[in-house]
């Protein structure tokens, strides 16, 4: 997703040489808008399926889904108050987004050691 992304913003942009306009920049943030909400939907959906987390954890990546539209209309209501604070629900998001890293290496380590500990 993130390739076809810079890609998309390579061509957009004329290979990214000029100063880009709103006009360029708006099919790009919608490209970023929709590649994360299809992240979310894939992982989740992925994750719940076949528990791939811990019970606690599973429902985490769906539940980042669900909420994804919500915390940005709540973005676009604060940044009319001011510009800046359209920063605050993606900063919850990306928090959101390390955790559930966080979430998929512990569950790595985990699967590995039980290998680990299996095999000797």
């Amino acid at each position: 997703m993130g390739a076809l992304a810079t890609i998309a913003a390579l061509l957009t942009t004329d290979g990214g040489t000029e100063a880009t306009t709103e006009e360029d920049f708006s099919p790009l943030t919608f490209i970023g808008f929709a590649a994360t909400f299809l992240a979310l939907l894939l992982i989740g959906v992925a994750t719940w399926k076949e528990q791939a987390l811990q019970p606690r954890w599973h429902l985490f990546p769906v539940a980042l889904f669900v909420s994804f539209v919500p915390i940005m209309i709540a973005g676009g209501i604060l940044e009319f108050i001011h510009e800046r604070l359209l920063e605050i629900p993606l900063l919850i998001l990306g928090v959101g987004w390390v955790i559930l890293g966080y979430a998929i290496i512990a569950r790595g380590a985990h699967t590995a050691r039980e290998a680990f500990t299996s095999s000797t």
